[in-house]
């Protein structure tokens, strides 16, 4: 996937992640934030933009891993 694609992300703030890629959960209580680990395997694999739009709308671009805040980082 071309990353220059998907720089452009923030056009897309309505993206959501495709519930297929979780299918094994419940995603009426699902901690995406706790789980994030599993939701960007899935979307690596997968590889589909929408989904690609939609973890980096929820994750931001980069994270230290002390960082826990819930917001996207701009």
């Amino acid at each position: 996937m071309n990353f220059i694609y998907l720089s452009d992300y923030k056009k897309h703030p309505d993206a959501k992640i495709n519930p297929t890629l979780l299918w094994e959960y419940n995603l009426s209580d699902f901690d995406f934030q706790q789980m994030r680990n599993v939701v960007v395997q899935r979307v690596i694999e997968r590889d589909w933009p929408n989904d690609w739009w939609a973890a980096l709308n929820l994750y931001g671009e980069k994270r230290n891993e002390g960082d826990h805040r819930s917001d996207p980082v701009s």
